[in-house]
């Protein structure tokens, strides 16, 4: 018999059944990628380069497809070790009364039906395995008990169809008889000999009490991450924030079905600020987004959120964390859609307060992203260091404080600074544009002599200029004439 590991993971060419092949193919094991459409199956493969995968076409709802593949693995292996039967889909999110027996039959062909199609299918080739191996890939919302517990947040969803489907197929796994392939038995489900080796470790994937796949194979570590903490919390909320960055926040939202609110600390889109924004965003023509759009595609697919990215993604409800004078086009934003509150500023006494200066005092920093401009410092030195000014230089972590140069007695260097204390001390505040700086140096009426230099800092700093609250350098290296006058 072959020292080599085969196995077949069904609805691989994405999501959870695509993460599965992967992880065992890296283990040195021949993966077959089972996948109804062959095209999708080969896009899919051929992000796997290196690893022993081939895309095997199988349809788990036919029973001549599932035969048709049974025979093509025996004539090309003779075997099958191990089966993984992920392939499945969700249904409709609808109201138990709203779904009709068409909704039930067309997810029970697939989660339910399809399982058992295969592993009939294929059992010839897994008796002539030493350790056959079949996985089947449910849910903890097909228990009952965990459904149908109030404390729980399972029980808030409604997936009449997805989840008695991973009910019947729990049921399925169980009721199997103990002497075949599907036993649970741990002498002869845990432990099987290493192919490649012979020194017995476990190299398969450990299945539960049911018979099932454990967390590794389940679900991918970030909707893991994600999942986790949700089951153990006790209540669902009755509205859910979350940063405008962090998608997990809303993935939650939409597995409570409870409503949701962005937060936005950056500028929101306006109506047609894709043509606007036309040069800005033409990253989206990168081929990488591709690859970027597969791997959210399937981050969602593992959470069972049936929704395309950028359906997923939309524009819902948001309060915007900026000043309204800060914002691009602020007359055509929907106001529908957003409602600016200003940026949240607190006191912060534990940072501490800062002393008052009998000069006039200017604050430069370039904040915590794109401070390593030790030029740029120097610049500011030889600027501000001959002006009766009190000079206060926060240069951050990556710059080297002796490659600055001698600092003038006016002058003073720190790596961190707290900057509201300070700019409610200053007179002028040289910054690098960011929304924090800008919403900061508002807020305490300090004028500002904008540097930017990435991202929405160029954008920023024109508005400031164009508030009359600020003036705009280009140059990428300021020169000390520039400098020495600040507002």
């Amino acid at each position: 018999m072959s020292d080599t590991t085969y196995a077949l993971v069904t609805g691989a060419n994405k999501g959870l059944g695509l993460t599965t092949v992967r992880r065992l193919a890296e283990l040195g094991w021949t993966v077959l990628l089972g996948a109804r459409d062959a095209s999708r199956g080969a896009a899919a493969a051929s992000g796997l380069a290196g690893l022993d995968v081939h895309v095997l076409p199988i349809d788990v709802t036919s029973d001549e497809s599932a035969c048709t593949a049974a025979k093509r693995v025996e004539d090309s292996y003779g075997r099958l070790d191990v089966l993984v039967n992920n392939a499945g889909i969700t249904g409709p999110y609808v109201a138990a009364a709203d779904t009709g027996a068409g909704d039930l039959r067309k997810t029970y062909e697939t989660n339910v039906f399809g399982p058992v199609r295969v592993t009939r299918a294929f059992l010839p080739l897994l008796t002539r395995s030493a350790a056959p191996r079949i996985v089947m890939v449910s849910s903890g919302m097909g228990s009952i008990a965990v459904t149908s517990d109030p404390s729980r947040l399972e029980s808030q969803l409604v997936a009449l169809t997805c989840t008695s489907s991973k009910t019947a197929l729990n049921m399925i796994t169980t009721q199997t008889r103990p002497d075949g392939p599907l036993t649970s038995d741990p002498q002869r489900a845990q432990r099987v000999p290493d192919r490649r080796g012979g020194d017995g470790r476990d190299r398969h994937p450990r299945p539960g009490p049911a018979g099932r796949a454990d967390g590794d194979l389940r679900r991918p570590e970030r909707s893991r991450a994600l999942v986790g903490p949700v089951r153990v919390a006790a209540d669902r909320p009755d509205l859910l924030l979350y940063d405008i960055t962090r998608y997990a926040g809303r993935a939650l939202a939409h597995r409570w079905n409870v409503p949701l609110v962005q937060l936005s600390p950056s500028m929101v889109a306006w109506e047609g600020f894709e043509e606007d924004m036309g040069e800005a965003l033409a990253f989206r023509r990168d081929p990488r987004l591709v690859e970027y759009r597969e791997r959210f595609a399937a981050w969602l697919d593992g959470l069972g959120i049936d929704l395309d990215p950028d359906t997923f993604s939309g524009r819902p409800r948001c309060v915007v964390l900026i000043p309204r004078a800060l914002q691009p086009h602020a007359d055509d934003v929907d106001e529908k859609v957003y409602t600016f509150v200003g940026p949240s500023l607190d006191r912060r006494p534990h940072q501490g307060d800062w002393p008052e200066s009998e000069k006039p005092l200017v604050l430069v920093s370039l904040g915590s992203a794109y401070n390593d401009r030790t030029e740029f410092f120097r610049a500011c030195v030889a600027a501000f260091g001959p002006l009766p000014w009190q000079v206060v230089l926060a240069i951050g972590p990556h710059t080297d404080p002796a490659a600055i140069a001698e600092l003038p007695p006016n002058v003073e260097l720190h790596r961190w600074v707290p900057q509201l204390a300070v700019l409610r001390r200053a007179s002028a505040f040289v910054t690098h544009a960011g929304m924090g700086g800008c919403s900061e140096g508002l807020h305490e009426g300090v004028p500002m002599i904008a540097v930017s230099q990435a991202v929405d800092q160029f954008g920023n700093a024109a508005m400031l200029q164009e508030l009359g609250v600020g003036v705009h350098l280009r140059p990428r290296r300021p020169r000390p004439r520039r400098c020495g006058r600040p507002c």
